[in-house]
């Protein structure tokens, strides 16, 4: 599943949800191999511990994953200024990159009329939200999904939320490359402090500039 980010919806004590302004969803993610080659074994091994977290605010998304010991990347992006960067670190060194907002909207999440959504009549509840079950099956990928509908969000910048898919996901799985990749919303809340430093799209000194855009500064 690759890289796979959110906006979404709040109010009354028995989460009958209007929308808000900003959030932020932590989800942890577990690697089983589905084959037993060493190497499999050992990149599952290196991601043990490791997260997903997504942060918004009016036109202000941002998504970092933190992939055990392997490496960290935050993706953030302003829409107000029309830029994206991307910040990576691992044993390799820290990089930071301006991303073109074309090829960032390219990528962003469509519906596919291709697509199969069986939905199943199942139910279990998420950090308090009712989920139901939904398994998309998308060019040869089948991902199962436990979506809810008390949370709205708008998908445009968030790679997990799929238009082919009702609800915003609190848990979703699909084999790749001989993985099992599980995501499982592990915490949230429904507002941001120091949004300015969350959302900030100006590289720190200490990452290398890497040439992905010409125009980048």
């Amino acid at each position: 599943m690759k890289n796979l980010f959110l906006f979404i919806i709040f109010t009354s004590s028995s989460h009958a949800f209007s929308q808000v302004k900003e959030g932020y969803f932590q989800y942890s993610i577990e690697v089983q191999t589905t084959d037993t080659s060493l190497a499999q074994r050992q990149e599952a091994d290196m991601l043990v511990g490791a997260k997903m977290e997504l942060y918004f605010a009016n036109n202000l998304s941002r998504i970092d994953y933190q992939m055990g010991s392997m490496y960290n990347m935050s993706v953030r992006v302003d829409r107000n200024l029309q830029r994206v960067i991307s910040l990576s670190t691992s044993n390799a060194g820290k990089f930071g990159a301006v991303l073109p907002m074309y090829a960032f909207n390219a990528n962003t999440p469509k519906f596919d009329s291709s697509a199969i959504l069986e939905q199943f009549n199942e139910e279990k509840i998420i950090l308090g939200f009712n989920c139901k079950k939904y398994v998309l099956t998308l060019s040869g990928e089948v991902t199962t999904y436990w979506c809810t509908d008390e949370i709205d969000i708008a998908a445009q910048d968030f790679p997990i939320l799929s238009p082919n898919v009702p609800g915003f996901p609190l848990e979703f799985s699909s084999k790749q490359d001989g993985m099992l990749r599980s995501f499982k919303a592990s915490n949230y809340k429904f507002s941001l402090e120091d949004k300015k430093a969350i959302f900030s799209t100006v590289i720190p000194e200490e990452y290398e500039l890497t040439p992905m855009n010409p125009n980048a500064q």
